[in-house]
């Protein structure tokens, strides 16, 4: 994936310090900020996902435990990785999730070069500097991974548009689904893919639409 633009890498750099400064003073200020409310549901869960291979809050030591039916296990496998398996504390967890919104700014460039190179750069700015994908990175919560698995199948998705490849396709539903078991609101986006795919397929041929 590469981007020539001198300017994105300027707004790259610049929103990367932004990003990291509100990290040291929440670190400094307030640590305890990044554990929300449903933070300890995801911790709790990622932490009997490393420590029993179970997905749910509790677990008694004769191996009898309830499975979690109010949350999807896609966050909680995250943090099982990165802080259960790899012991990366939550601090940098959050540096992670950092990462991820700057990769995500990428992914949006290279998507909507795509469909308008000249919307690129503008893309991009909005999804560094959102204050919003800002502050919920900061957070041990769903939305900063969410927000990136959901780029990526745009980006495959356009691809597969452009470029009807079975390959495409296969990427970009694994993708999706992915994404469902991070936040199952978009379970739903189905719906609007599969009216995607009618209208391109009864552009090129109706064989494709039957």
């Amino acid at each position: 994936m590469k981007i020539k633009n001198k300017k994105f890498f300027i707004a790259l750099f610049i929103a990367l310090l932004l990003k990291l400064s509100l990290f040291a003073f929440a670190e400094i200020r307030a640590p305890q900020v990044k554990f929300q409310i449903d933070s300890q549901i995801y911790i709790q869960t990622a932490n009997n996902l490393a420590a029993h291979a179970a997905f749910t809050r509790e677990y008694s030591p004769g191996g009898k435990y309830a499975p979690e039916l109010f949350r999807t296990p896609g966050y909680p496998f995250f943090l099982c990785i990165f802080n259960g398996k790899l012991k990366i504390p939550y601090s940098g967890v959050v540096i992670i999730q950092i990462i991820l919104t700057i990769l995500t700014a990428c992914v949006v460039y290279k998507t909507a070069e795509q469909i308008d190179p000249r919307f690129a750069y503008l893309s991009a700015l909005i999804v560094l500097f959102d204050p919003s994908v800002t502050i919920f990175s900061l957070f041990l919560l769903t939305e900063t991974v969410f927000l990136f698995l959901i780029s990526i199948f745009m980006h495959v998705f356009i691809r597969y548009l452009r470029t009807p490849e079975l390959r495409y396709a296969v990427w970009s539903a694994l993708i999706i689904a992915a994404a469902v078991y991070i936040r199952p609101i978009s379970y739903f986006l189905g719906i609007a893919i599969g009216m995607f795919m009618l209208y391109f397929s009864f552009r090129a041929r109706i064989k494709k639409v039957l």
